[in-house]
């Protein structure tokens, strides 16, 4: 029965495949294959299927041992893994040197130019699946590069390379919205940000961000969002700017110099602070515990500590103005030089001042009127220390008497007053002797040269005997001395006393730049200094420590 059925279908398939010459024709009309066809397959309502196999992996030589070099299958499995994984699909058999099934692109496996559809994230991707990289071209030209790499760990994963440096105006990343806004190589190594097609920072090969214009106060180059008046900028080469609000707060010199609230520091000053009428104080210091509100420090040769100066005309502020709030025992102003340790009233002072050798040092330089230190109190007192009249020196001119201080025999302090006189005196005092009634007395020169004698202002003699005789005369009073005699022409040999008054003769001084002072003591009753108008100046108002 079986060879039966065999032999009958041998009609039949001669029927359905006309055979001319080398090729075959397969159809259910008995047509001509195509004469260049090896094989003419064609229907209306059937196709032809292929052989269906299921295949282990794209290297699979066991399932059909020795292929044939582009033998067609559809592979029914999803066997393998990683890139010699199957899918079902057309498989086609690359002999040597390859050696592996080639599956033929279905569908969903190709990228096309008018995109996909169906695709997930994690199952399909641009790219390679072996260790080759992935290039971008633009025509025909390469524009970007996905490096190859062995990994996604960090130094072994793949990288995004141009393959132009691009420019300011073109960078080679920017945005199809603002294709002059991005990124570009401005040279080996260098990165440059541009904006609007001009070059905004550039980050160099050596740690720095270097900012390719210099902004303005209103518009400093770096500045915040919310702030745009805020921020740093460079007003000149070497010279940084400190802005907010648009305006310029501090300024830092190519010399180190720094300025606040102006643009030029004094010359002299490391650092200078000025006040306005807004913000008067241009420096203020607070401490906490026992530290210093302000400290300076002078190191080298004879630098100062702290320096202060008040230069404006008509000015009534002051180069340095202190106030201590403790009424008990503050002080206004210690001072102490020579590397010394500083002594204070224990009930404060306005101002104390310690030195090795000198506590107190002052120094006066108007060529009129001037004192080298004033003293007031507030009963219109006044003393004036080493002040010059115009006309006189005086070491100390003043309200009150002059006195000393001595010790009594209960070991107490007590005063000791000094005589006073209407005019400017030298005075001396002496011993003489009658020789048969005569005697001449001769003054020590340092003396006589510092008296003024003459018709108006005579030697003042006053002699005391310390012997009997018939009185004594004085005659011949002159700067450089005098002479006694004894009344009616006697010839005694008697010790006597003798004490000399004398105006003090005038000065004159030269200083360093060839100005001249006289000084002249012959006026009695000489003009006092006026009393010196003085301001009083109320402390500022308390403020909280960092207000």
């Amino acid at each position: 029965m079986m060879n039966v059925r065999t032999i009958l279908s041998i009609p039949l398939l001669t029927a359905l495949v006309p055979v001319a010459g080398q090729n075959v024709g397969i159809n259910p009309t008995g047509a001509a294959p195509a004469a260049s066809a090896m094989l003419d397959v064609s229907s209306t309502n059937s196709g032809l299927l292929i052989p269906r196999v299921a295949l282990t992996s794209e290297v699979d030589v066991a399932t059909i041992p020795a292929a044939a070099n582009s033998l067609l299958v559809y592979n029914t499995a999803t066997a393998g893994a990683g890139v010699n994984a199957v899918t079902p699909g057309y498989y086609y058999w690359l002999a040597a040197p390859t050696n592996r099934w080639i599956k033929i692109a279905a569908d969903e496996d190709a990228w096309k130019v008018l995109g996909n559809a169906n695709t997930t994230a994690a199952g399909n991707f641009l790219g390679t699946t072996d260790n080759n990289g992935l290039r971008i071209r633009t025509f025909n030209f390469e524009r970007f590069e996905v490096t190859t790499g062995t990994g996604t760990a960090t130094g072994t994963g793949g990288r995004l390379q141009a393959f132009m440096n691009g420019t300011a105006a073109s960078p080679i990343y920017s945005w199809s919205t603002s294709p002059g806004m991005g990124l570009f190589s401005q040279a080996a190594n260098v990165l440059g940000v541009s904006t609007g097609g001009v070059e905004r920072f550039r980050v160099p090969n050596a740690n720095q961000v270097h900012a390719m214009a210099d902004g303005t106060a209103a518009l400093p180059f770096y500045s915040w969002g919310a702030s745009t008046g805020l921020g740093l900028w460079r007003p000149a080469a070497n010279v940084l700017g400190f802005s907010s609000t648009g305006l310029e707060r501090m300024r830092i010199l190519a010399n180190g110099q720094v300025v606040v609230a102006a643009t030029a520091p004094f010359a002299g000053d490391q650092f200078s602070s000025f006040g306005n009428a807004t913000n008067t104080f241009a420096i203020s210091g607070y401490s906490g515990a026992n530290g210093a509100g302000v400290y300076g420090q002078g190191v080298v040769g004879s630098g100062d500590g702290v320096y202060g100066i008040a230069s404006a005309p008509g000015i009534s502020g002051w180069g340095g103005w202190f106030r201590n709030l403790n009424a008990a025992s503050g002080n206004g102003v210690v001072g102490s030089g020579n590397n010394q340790n500083s002594f204070t009233l224990a009930t404060g002072s306005g101002g104390a001042f310690t030195g090795l050798a000198t506590g107190s040092y002052h120094y006066t330089l108007a060529p009129g009127v001037a004192q080298g230190q004033l003293i007031q109190d507030a009963f219109a007192a006044q003393w004036n220390v080493g002040y010059w009249s115009g006309a006189q020196y005086f070491k100390i001119i003043g309200n009150g008497i002059v006195s000393t201080v001595v010790r009594n025999p209960e070991n107490q302090r007590v005063t000791m007053y000094c005589p006073e006189a209407p005019e400017v005196l030298f005075q001396d005092y002496g011993v003489g002797k009658l020789v048969n009634g005569h005697a001449v007395v001769v003054l020590e020169p340092t003396l006589s040269m510092n008296l003024h004698v003459d018709e108006d202002h005579p030697l003042k003699v006053f002699v005391q005997l310390e012997g009997d005789c018939n009185g004594v005369y004085v005659t011949n009073k002159s700067a450089d001395g005098f002479e006694v005699h004894e009344l009616g022409g006697g010839t005694s040999n008697v010790e006597f006393s003798w004490s000399i008054v004398g105006n003090r003769a005038g000065e004159t001084y030269t200083n360093g730049q060839g100005i001249t002072r006289t000084a002249n003591y012959l006026d009695r009753f000489g003009p006092a200094p006026e009393i010196l108008e003085r301001n009083e100046r109320v402390g500022p108002e308390l403020r909280e420590t960092g207000n």
